[in-house]
């Protein structure tokens, strides 16, 4: 997973040829890599039908979710906010590891 540090990708393909299956397999990969030095919290944000106004939300929403999801797997990451996230306020998660 090295390989991904400072790099973009973009996934691109016909329907149904397994584009978000691979998302799901990179997601429990990242998840579990204990092996380099960065951490890795995978989140999913559909904005399909978000409207503009909605945006910030429904991301920061969807970040906090995968931080959370993470946080269960993880004890080494200290508290997350579990209250609805909103474009201020949101505090940071740390993780040693």
């Amino acid at each position: 997973m090295n390989v991904l540090h400072h790099n973009s990708l973009m996934i691109t393909g016909e329907r149904r040829i397994g584009k978000t299956t691979f998302l799901y397999h990179l997601r429990r990969a990242l998840e579990a890599d204990e092996g380099t030095e960065y951490r890795f919290f995978p989140a999913f944000i559909d904005l399909q039908g978000v409207s503009e106004q909605d945006f910030f939300h429904a991301v920061m929403s969807d970040v906090i979710d995968g931080v959370t999801r993470a946080r269960r797997r993880s004890p080494l990451c200290a508290s997350v906010p579990t209250t609805p996230a909103t474009t201020a306020g949101i505090s940071a998660t740390t993780c040693s590891g």
